[in-house]
């Protein structure tokens, strides 16, 4: 075999896998140009994880390290595989426990499967929009929701389906207040309805009874001759 032919081999072997950088981006066209041993590749496609019906989509970024596979050493038919971490982007986590996935403004998505526990974690001023038909949430045991404020839209109805509803602050009804099952009330500084009240059935109290400040209730009594008439019976 020649001197040529063996160099020729080295050539095609040396570059069929080299670790480049990836240097430009075309983002619609899902290519990248990468600099590979002091050259610089044309634009070349990268490897996804999935790419037919289902696909998966993360672009490669200049400054990214990454392995390059050129079939034949031919650098004008190579794509870009797997990145590696640098002393620039070192790897995010360090257990193996770990599923660490961190986006470029600082949220994460983190799974470790020693405590079960994952956790998606949003940059500030960040949001987290879920468009779906129908969606369930089933905890086990509970839930509970930390935020400044909360606000939900619903067109037809809220239910509650709920031994007990438990508000420990005030709470304002803007619309008709109905209840079907009774209304008992204790504590505080008692209750205050300011409008007209109408009721159907009777109505029993066990303190006294006022209408403007005078007393109507079980104990009051009129003037009369002679004195004060009883108190009603």
């Amino acid at each position: 075999m020649s001197d040529w032919a063996l160099a020729e081999i080295e050539r095609i072997l040396a570059n069929m896998i080299r670790i480049g950088r990836v240097v430009e981006l075309d983002a619609p066209a899902a290519r990248v140009k990468v600099e590979v041993g002091g050259s610089i590749t044309d634009w070349i496609p990268w490897g996804s994880e999935r790419a037919s019906a289902t696909r998966s989509w993360s672009a490669r970024r200049p400054g990214e390290q990454v392995l390059v596979f050129a079939p034949y050493g031919d650098l004008a038919q190579a794509v870009v595989g797997a990145s590696l971490f640098q002393t620039d982007h070192p790897a995010p986590a360090a257990s193996q426990d770990q599923e660490h996935l961190v986006f470029p403004d600082g949220s994460a998505i983190d799974y470790n499967s020693a405590s079960n526990t994952l956790t998606v974690t949003v940059a500030e001023g960040g949001n987290v929009i879920v468009n779906c038909k129908h969606a369930t949430l089933n905890a086990e045991n509970d839930v509970t929701v930390n935020t400044q404020s909360a606000t939900i839209n619903a067109d037809t109805t809220i239910e509650l389906a709920t031994p007990l509803v438990h508000c420990t602050q005030a709470l304002t009804v803007d619309g008709l207040l109905t209840y079907a099952g009774g209304l008992v009330g204790s504590g505080g500084s008692g209750a205050a309805l300011d409008g007209a009240l109408s009721v159907t059935g009777n109505v029993s109290t066990s303190g006294s009874l006022q209408n403007n400040g005078v007393n109507v209730g079980s104990t009051h009594t009129h003037p009369a001759p002679g004195g004060t008439t009883s108190t009603p019976q």
